[in-house]
């Protein structure tokens, strides 16, 4: 919290925006940070939380090579005429599951060219498709959700919203052939710890995790001491894709030290592990 951490963060933002628009003015720079904000707390722009959560509309970031992966913010509600969001290619066919809400009309493209259209209403939809191996790179991949009605607009853009973007590595996942298709993504879901991100943090990391079927799961942070530090989940969960966060702080409410901890999963017989860093 505070100017110190915020400094850095916001001005990492707004050199991505810049090299991605060289011609930016300084006050068409600090109109796209804005527009990249989700209000968070007292509504509007208030003294605890400024104008909100800095999410970027365009996140291109190396993701991890298996398992479940991926990033989206809560949800995008600026109206922009497109989102994108930046992945590395596995070698192999990859599933991708979204929410769309609102009266919109999205085409979903795949390296800049357009594999799917859908329509929603006012409403939350979860969509997924299966993208071909054929269709992705070896290297950087970008999957992009372009409003095609505000795509020539200026002003009066159409409300829509997105969230819930997430990739998946497909277990015995099939090609489909289509536009859209509706329901859950659980028939690829590959039960497992993905990697946490972002890493190193600072104030909080999130750790995902998925199960194909329902059951128990305990989630406990240890350090290299094998000493618990804290317990995220020890609990029922239901099949499908989980995302417990970590705050840096032990079971007794103190900061944790910097250093390398593990997040271990235990679900199902089978124990998982991953690294986390914690840089204070």
């Amino acid at each position: 919290t505070g100017t110190s951490a915020a400094a850095p963060h916001v001005a990492g933002a707004a050199a991505l925006i810049k090299s991605t628009n060289p011609s930016y003015s300084r006050t068409q720079l600090w109109d796209a940070l804005i527009e990249a904000t989700v209000d968070i707390g007292t509504p509007g722009r208030d003294n605890d939380s400024g104008y909100g959560k800095l999410v970027l509309p365009i996140l291109l970031h190396q993701l991890p090579s298996s398992g479940i992966f991926g990033y989206s913010p809560p949800t995008v509600t600026k109206n922009p005429k497109s989102v994108e969001f930046g992945f590395e290619g596995i070698g192999e066919d990859v599933a991708v599951s979204w929410a769309l809400k609102n009266d919109a009309e999205v085409g979903i493209l795949v390296n800049g060219q357009q594999r799917w259209k859908v329509s929603v209403n006012d409403d939350w939809r979860t969509l997924w498709v299966i993208i071909s191996q054929a269709d992705l790179n070896s290297g950087q991949n970008v999957i992009e959700f372009r409003n095609r009605a505000n795509q020539n607009r200026t002003s009066s853009f159409t409300h829509w919203q997105l969230k819930d973007v997430r990739l998946w590595k497909p277990f015995n996942a099939k090609l489909i052939a289509g536009a859209e298709f509706l329901g859950s993504p659980r028939s690829v879901v590959e039960s497992g710890l993905g990697d946490p991100f972002p890493t190193p943090f600072n104030a909080e990391v999130t750790i995902p995790f998925a199960f194909a079927e329902a059951g128990p799961v305990r989630l406990t942070v240890y350090n290299l001491m094998g000493q618990q530090v804290r317990v995220l989940a020890d609990e029922w969960v239901d099949a499908g894709a989980h995302r417990v966060r970590w705050d840096g702080r032990t079971a007794a409410g103190t900061e944790a030290a910097s250093g390398v901890y593990w997040a271990v999963l235990q679900a199902e017989g089978v124990v998982q592990t991953a690294k986390l860093a914690l840089i204070r």
